[in-house]
């Protein structure tokens, strides 16, 4: 479909690629920006701000998927959508918001 796609996780990139490539889905994604890369990490907004650069693109047209706080945090500093996937971290009741998170 020609989206472009954008890993932003907290996790050091060199532990990250490993399992994109094992998973054989690293050729999706045009940009990886691992907890190692930026002086900040999430939920600073400036993870988005990174993303939306190497895109081009409008922040507003970015959309954030993400399983917890720091992503929602992260997304709405950003002013960019945010659809929270529920897995393990979610369910867990750590990703908590009282504003819908879409």
């Amino acid at each position: 479909m020609g989206i472009p796609l954008a890993v932003i996780t907290n996790k050091a990139t060199r532990f990250v690629r490993p399992h994109l490539v094992a998973a054989g889905i690293e050729r999706y994604f045009s940009v990886v920006i691992g907890g190692d890369d930026l002086p900040t990490q999430k939920p600073d907004p400036a993870r988005c701000g990174t993303s939306q650069r190497c895109f081009g693109i409008p922040t507003g047209r970015l959309l954030m998927v993400g399983d917890s706080g720091n992503d929602v945090e992260a997304a709405r500093g950003a002013g960019c959508p945010v659809l929270v996937v529920p897995t393990a971290i979610a369910r867990a009741g750590r990703c908590t918001t009282s504003r819908p998170m879409v």
